[in-house]
């Protein structure tokens, strides 16, 4: 059995418990422990001495010695314990956890932590001063040469038009072992106020603009990134007419004169 300078130890039972995505998958092992020198098993002291000297493990340890690729035990990380002194203070019954947040992402061979996305429809009111424009919401910029189509209001005025759109806010959790938190955030800040450059999330090119990221600690090593972004048929476009010296907008008979 292994031992140190102070203590006999040995594993009497074992346990693993694999969770689904964005749960803990657990390892749990009962251990054995008696001083060498036949004394009494002070349940304080002692288990403070066998911490130092190896014979339990310290927070944050791996459940494997080296990682293989193959389990997701590879990624558990010690939690702590449970401690029962056992009859005649003969010993000790440690109940030792590790766990972690990796799943194997089926049916692949990798492994991965949990990831969500959620969609809200929402609604935004815009102003419209032509109705059947011939030129749509440009993607590619800001500004669009005259749209075309009917006024609205004969005398240049508009009408209040609802624009369906969706806030889609997507979560992943990441190990700060692997990436630290002040990293991510220095690295992934810099997408606020960007726009899709390629159709992503079924949304086409430029219809989705980032309007945020955040950064929040969940548990042990782990810690959720969580992007904002929101999508519009519009490409996030108004209807602007040219506005006359008075301020209104440039009409002729018909209504705006260009918009």
């Amino acid at each position: 059995m292994p031992s140190t300078t102070t203590f006999t130890y040995g594993t009497v039972g074992f346990s693993a418990q694999a969770g689904e995505y964005r749960e803990e998958s657990t390892i749990t092992e009962r251990r054995h422990l008696v001083r060498n020198d036949g004394t009494a098993f002070d349940i304080l002291k002692d288990t403070v001495l066998a911490e130092v000297e190896g014979a339990l493990p310290r927070r944050g340890d791996p459940a494997l010695a080296s990682g293989t690729g193959v389990t997701w035990q590879q990624f558990a990380r010690f939690r702590g314990y449970t401690v029962e002194q056992l009859p005649n203070a003969s010993g000790a019954m440690f109940t030792l956890t590790w766990s972690t947040m990796y799943v194997l992402s089926e049916p692949s061979t990798y492994y991965t932590i949990g990831e969500s996305v959620e969609f809200q429809s929402i609604n935004r009111s815009m102003r419209i001063y032509r109705t059947g424009w011939a030129t749509n919401p440009p993607a590619a910029s800001d500004a669009s040469a005259d749209i075309g189509g009917t006024a609205t209001q004969g005398l240049g005025d508009s009408n209040v038009w609802p624009v369906n759109q969706c806030r889609i806010r997507m979560r992943f959790i990441q190990d700060a072992t692997a990436t630290q938190i002040v990293t991510s955030a220095a690295n992934l800040s810099s997408y606020n106020n960007t726009r899709n450059s390629a159709t992503f999330l079924g949304c086409a090119a430029r219809s989705l603009i980032c309007e945020g990221v955040t950064f929040n600690p969940i548990k042990h090593e782990f810690y959720e990134v969580t992007f904002d972004f929101l999508f519009c048929p519009f490409y996030h476009h108004e209807q602007v007419p040219d506005l006359a010296p008075d301020g209104r907008p440039d009409r002729v008979s018909t209504g705006p004169k260009t918009v």
